[in-house]
């Protein structure tokens, strides 16, 4: 997992640096998209096990909705 992470960043970086704009704002929306999804697995996870707080509870209807 911190091969695949340590390599996305690299490719980032590098987009950057030879300023691909357009890619650049693809692989952020995807980075966003997979760290909420990420993000939601957990707090699902969290939920299924423990019972859901209410600060759990807001995150998941907002990233849901």
């Amino acid at each position: 997992m911190n091969l695949i992470v340590s390599v996305a960043i690299i490719l980032l970086n590098l987009y950057v640096a030879y300023g691909h704009k357009f890619v650049y704002d693809e692989v952020s929306k995807a980075f966003t998209f997979t760290a909420q999804c990420l993000m939601g697995l957990y707090i699902s996870q969290v939920s299924t096990q423990f019972r859901a707080f209410p600060f759990e509870r807001a995150l998941l209807n907002r990233l849901y909705e």
